[in-house]
């Protein structure tokens, strides 16, 4: 429906921290490709550890301030630094 309308949206998965590192590279392909997307156009967090909160702040700010073309995550996930989100790594912001 949010496609169809033009909409945008973008998926977040979060939990990530609950998935081995040794495995969390083939989950979250498999996830994408249940989705349909590639595992870039989704943002990987945990909000327990905190790994990608401040990236994915900073992409609902851009969201919402209106800084989007509203394409969709599967088809911006194909266009070069728009809504690459993927496994986020923990930033300085994210340890205060």
């Amino acid at each position: 429906w949010l496609e169809a309308q033009r909409l945008p949206f973008f998926i977040v998965a979060n939990k990530i921290d609950q998935v081995k590192p040794a495995k969390r590279e083939a989950q979250q392909k498999k996830i994408a490709r249940a989705l349909g997307m590639i595992a870039s156009g989704i943002a990987w967090v945990s909000a327990t550890e905190g790994t990608g909160m401040g990236p994915l702040r900073r992409h609902v700010d851009q969201l919402l301030a209106g800084r989007n073309d509203g394409a969709t995550p599967r088809e911006s996930s194909k266009m070069e630094g728009r809504y690459e989100i993927g496994l986020l790594e923990k930033d300085d912001e994210d340890q205060a």
